[in-house]
């Protein structure tokens, strides 16, 4: 992944240029030019600081050559579309000056909102879900999607879970022992929010000390911390089960009546 914080400086203040085998200079602020970045990577940091500074551009992968890697159906290029490659010898005027006004329009549109103050950023969804999976890890994956299946008669769903235990389970699968328990448990929410057959990690309703927080007695009755991931099944099953309650105690009001 990118690490942003290392190019902080350069974006939001003087730039200091150091050219080969020549004296160093300095660019002012203002006059200081946007940095642009290109990667199959999303930012390891969406922290604050990181993020005011950020302006995000995604491409999807309409183009793209078949491998026996991934699950393409075909190769797609430009040419397919349009019969000759971008920029290319045969490229008219006619296109080039479509081009070009086209990239006029968008830069005035860019300074026009730039007069409002307003960032205006692509649908993140997919970087939020690259951002996820990419934190949680190909291992880790493999391990909770077994574990957190939503399958009948499985005992770590829908229920406070030993996070210990479990911890170390994961710890046995995966065969790594330099992982702490703070970042297991953020594994876990990680990958709670990226599965879509879950619906919550730590549900607040059952969390009795922080808001995401279960402490209770172990088999030994020792404090510990416990898990709790509800599934979607269960949260539609709970909905409807407090909209069944409050009908039928309507109904015994109105029978009052």
């Amino acid at each position: 992944g990118m690490q942003m914080a290392r190019y902080y400086d350069y974006i939001t203040s003087d730039l200091v240029v150091n050219p080969k085998n020549k004296q160093s200079f300095t660019i002012p602020y203002k006059d200081s030019p946007k940095f642009a970045f290109t990667t199959n990577y999303v930012p390891n940091d969406f922290d604050p600081s990181s993020e005011r500074r950020l302006l995000y551009v995604t491409f999807s992968d309409y183009y793209h050559i078949q491998t026996e890697e991934n699950d393409y159906l075909q190769n797609r290029t430009v040419k397919d579309d349009f019969g000759k490659e971008l920029f290319g010898y045969d490229y008219t005027e006619e296109e080039w000056n479509a081009d070009i006004n086209l990239m006029l329009q968008c830069t005035q549109f860019y300074l026009a909102a730039r007069e409002i103050v307003y960032k205006i950023n692509p649908p993140m969804h997919n970087i939020i879900v690259r951002k996820l999976k990419s934190d949680i890890g190909e291992n880790f994956m493999e391990w909770a999607s077994e574990k957190f299946a939503d399958v009948p008669g499985n005992l770590y769903i829908n229920k406070a879970v030993n996070k210990q235990e479990l911890f170390d389970n994961y710890r046995l699968y995966s065969n790594i022992q330099k992982m702490t328990a703070t970042a297991f448990k953020k594994k876990l929410k990680y990958f709670c929010q990226y599965c879509e057959w879950i619906d919550s990690f730590n549900p607040p309703e059952v969390c009795n000390t922080k808001p995401d927080r279960i402490i209770m007695p172990d088999d030994k009755g020792k404090a510990a911390e416990y898990v709790w991931i509800r599934t979607v099944s269960e949260a539609e099953r709970l909905r409807k089960e407090s909209v069944d309650k409050k009908r039928d105690m309507l109904n015994e009001k109105q029978k009052l009546f």
